[in-house]
């Protein structure tokens, strides 16, 4: 994905630029919404692992790390800001 946004023959920088980044998740939740209903659709019978794992990165991961920082913690909306530092801590253990 990064190749295709930015038109880059490199593959993706060790330490990528904040904004880079934020666009890229941007992006990827911006396509996400748009065929949502109809993946969730053909897969709703799916029980293979990689489908569902995959589902609920696009479902919650992304959107979390997207929000995460700019938006709840600078908002100043403390549970909302816990509630989400206790979602992304429950997905790494």
């Amino acid at each position: 994905m990064y190749c295709e946004v930015y038109m880059k023959k490199r593959p993706l920088p060790k330490k990528p630029k904040p904004y880079r980044i934020n666009l890229l998740l941007e992006l990827a939740v911006s396509g996400w919404n748009m065929i949502r209903a109809a993946v969730i659709k053909k897969f709703r019978e799916c029980k293979d692992i990689e489908v569902r794992y995959l589902l609920d990165l696009l479902d919650n991961i992304t959107p979390l790390a997207l929000d995460f920082y700019p938006v709840i913690f600078w908002s100043g909306h403390w549970p909302a800001y816990m509630d989400a530092l206790f979602r992304a801590w429950t997905l790494f253990f």
